[in-house]
């Protein structure tokens, strides 16, 4: 009895998945959130990554532009400058995929660091 072989179940599987590739996901990093806040009179910059070639378009208030992901599927998107206001509902789509980012404000952004030294 000769052992069984998995050569071609092996073919098979290689020739199905390159017969179908996987379409990148629609991704932001992970710091564009839910109650983010974007900084006021700059131009507002969003960025992630999506399927190489594809189309992004990005919408924040009235605001629509759109981004080319390039052949290592990243992409970058430029809003132009808004004065503060919101909140807004920032969201990023390409083809059927649609992220949707809630109660996003323009304003001030603030960083802080310290210990007791930063009472107010």
């Amino acid at each position: 009895m000769q052992p069984k072989s998995f050569f071609p179940a092996f073919i098979a599987l290689a020739c199905w998945v390159l017969a179908n590739p996987v379409v990148a996901q629609l991704s932001l990093p992970r710091f564009f959130t839910d109650h983010m806040v974007l900084q006021r009179n700059n131009p507002i910059k969003v960025w992630g990554r999506a399927e190489a070639g594809s189309t992004v378009t990005v919408r924040l208030a009235a605001l629509e532009t759109t981004a080319t992901a390039d052949a290592d599927g990243r992409w970058e998107a430029t809003l132009p400058i808004m004065g503060a206001g919101g909140t807004f509902t920032l969201s990023v789509s390409k083809d059927c995929q649609t992220i949707k980012l809630e109660d996003v404000l323009i304003g001030d952004v603030w960083f802080c660091s310290g210990q007791s030294n930063m009472y107010w």
